[in-house]
């Protein structure tokens, strides 16, 4: 199959003729202006003062915390020392919240709490100072929908904000307890639009994914829910005749392990997103020809931008087929491919069984049969096979056959530094011939050739953050994560 590769702003895209159009997805760092998002706080950059954010300790010295569970990070706070409860009463506080454009603002989050002690209480203000004492302002109190306990995680419902259309309205969560007892609370998923959640349960991708069952459908297929996720690939293409194959959307994960991710059709929001982006979304669940998806999205918020991707699972090409991982980020290792199948598809295998590796996102043009290949992507279902799915030049690795002990003999030192890479082989028999830099969107930023056992490289006019590395002798070819600092 002949493709042109062309670049457009900063995507890099693939076409066959003038039928096919594939836009790879890069990770672009991009904001995106929902206008009828007023507010969201999901924690995800694990940090509870970004955005504005405040707490204030009233009585004791137990604070919010941030906290990370099966890969997802969330608002907490206890007043439980490890010993002993304590007498408490910390509030968290949104920042200055412009209302003045909204018609209906609703606001949402989700709540989850164990053990016993007071509840949490929700409180809306509009002449909070933006510090200082909650007692100095006038609070309304909110009645939201709260979490039953055993660590259940709750949706709020719709709380209506409309009576606040000012320009400095404040949430603020309020927590207390005693010496006596106090329950430990988590709060995620802070959102004011005009949307709401009205009418669907809030529930996890694991929640959506996992089963026991013989017939591997989800236990929610049929239901609309409301779920949120980081972004890890996206995909543009649609089928200009045939309607079952419009796969405009895109792979998010609420964690990094099995049953954490899943393929969102997404027709309306496909474009808006890159990999990094923690969205939440409302959708039906759908059991498509055996793939769980969610479709039909009539809500979409961008809660935040710019965090790190789910860590890559490690997988043999023969688990990589396994339905829990379907919609999950991995990797297959040292993979022999086996065979081309036309199409842009072909199969590699490490020795446990074979993966079919599909263009449906990035389409790696030259696979040699009998190569060795490291491939990271997404894993996907389309008819009737499992099928691997890179997004970007760098998910795809000739790796040629080397083992991780030869591997050794690469040296890159320091790393992480501030630009400067010395680079060594140890092994006299090799030389360095070609290096490649390529950056977090898949473009090659650098290129060198050089005939030696030793090459400096020099990044330090790059932006800071993550780079791929690789380096060309003879016929091996390795490759380094490096990172400026």
């Amino acid at each position: 199959m002949k493709y042109e590769v062309f670049t457009t702003g900063l995507r890099a895209c693939l076409c066959e003729g003038s039928k096919k159009f594939i836009t790879i997805l890069l990770a672009i760092t991009c904001i995106q202006a929902y206008t009828q998002t007023y507010l969201s706080k999901d924690f995800e950059d694990d940090s509870l003062n970004s955005g504005g954010w405040t707490t204030q300790v009233v009585v004791g010295t137990d604070d919010w915390t941030t906290f990370l569970f099966s890969g997802s990070y969330f608002g907490k706070v206890s007043n439980w020392d490890g010993a002993a409860n304590n007498a408490s009463e910390t509030w968290l506080i949104s920042p200055p919240v412009d209302l003045t454009t909204a018609t209906s603002p609703i606001l949402t989050f989700t709540t989850a709490f164990n053990f016993s002690g007071p509840a949490l209480e929700v409180f809306v203000s509009t002449n909070y100072n933006g510090s200082g004492a909650p007692s100095t302002a006038l609070w309304d109190t909110l009645n939201p929908a709260l979490s039953t306990g055993s660590w259940t995680w709750v949706g709020s419902g719709n709380l209506d904000l409309s009576a606040y259309l000012t320009d400095s309205v404040f949430i603020a969560y309020k927590y207390t307890g005693s010496n006596a007892d106090g329950s430990t609370w988590e709060v995620d998923d802070i959102i004011i639009d005009e949307t709401g959640t009205t009418g669907a349960p809030s529930v996890t991708v694991y929640d959506i994914q996992y089963t026991t069952a013989p017939t591997p459908n989800s236990p929610h297929n049929g239901q609309v829910v409301i779920t949120k996720g980081i972004v890890t690939a996206y995909s543009t293409y649609a089928h200009p005749t045939d309607p079952s194959k419009d796969y405009r959307g895109y792979f998010m994960q609420d964690g990094d392990s099995a049953w954490s991710g899943i393929w969102v059709l997404d027709t309306v929001n496909f474009n808006s997103v890159a990999a990094g982006d923690s969205v939440l979304i409302r959708g039906k669940v759908n059991e498509f020809f055996g793939y769980t998806r969610i479709e039909e999205v009539d809500s979409f918020a961008m809660l935040s931008t710019g965090n790190p991707e789910p860590a890559t699972l490690v997988l043999s090409t023969l688990d990589a087929n396994d339905e829990k991982y379907e919609g999950v980020l991995v990797e297959v290792l040292n993979a022999t491919c086996d065979s081309v199948l036309g199409f842009g598809e072909w199969k590699v295998d490490d020795g446990s069984g074979d993966v079919t590796i599909d263009d449906l996102m990035y389409g790696f043009q030259t696979p040699v049969v009998g190569g060795q290949y490291n491939v990271a992507g997404c894993m996907f279902y389309s008819f009737s096979k499992r099928q691997l799915l890179p997004r970007k030049p760098s998910d795809v690795d000739f790796a040629s056959g080397i083992s991780e002990a030869r591997k050794s003999d690469f040296l890159i030192y320091p790393n992480p530094s501030k630009g400067i890479f010395e680079l060594r082989i140890k092994n006299e028999e090799l030389r360095i011939e070609n290096v490649e830099v390529y950056n977090a969107l898949g473009e090659l930023v650098l290129k060198s050739q050089v005939s030696n056992l030793n090459a400096q490289i020099d990044l330090s006019a790059n932006p800071k953050g993550a780079y791929l590395l690789r380096v060309k002798s003879g016929e091996r070819t390795f490759s380094r994560r490096v990172v400026v600092e």
